[in-house]
C-alpha cells in the first residue's frame, strides 16, 4: 500500500502583471463573501456591491445578488 500523500493546504498562483505570489488558503477563517470582496478590491481593483431583492409576495429582503464591477458574480437566496 503506497504511503498517503500529505494534504496540501495552500496553493500559489503567480500573476504575469506584477509577478506577485498569492496564497490561497483552502480553510479560510473569513466568509466567502469577505474573501471575494478582498480579492476584487486588491487584485481586480473593482468594487463589490450587494443588490438585495424582494419577491412579489413580501417587501422584506429575499435574497442578494453579488456584483463585482458590472458582472453579477452570484446570487444568494435567504429568508428570515
Amino acid at each position: 500500500k503506497p504511503p498517503a500523500k500529505p494534504l496540501i493546504k495552500s496553493a500559489s498562483e503567480s500573476s504575469n502583471l506584477n509577478n506577485k505570489k498569492v496564497t490561497i488558503d483552502l480553510y479560510p477563517s473569513k466568509s466567502p463573501i469577505a474573501l471575494l470582496q478582498e480579492y476584487a478590491l486588491k487584485r481586480l481593483q473593482l468594487s463589490v456591491r450587494y443588490d438585495w431583492f424582494t419577491t412579489d409576495v413580501s417587501n422584506s429582503p429575499f435574497g442578494c445578488r453579488v456584483l463585482v464591477g458590472n458582472n453579477i458574480y452570484g446570487t444568494g437566496i435567504g429568508r428570515n
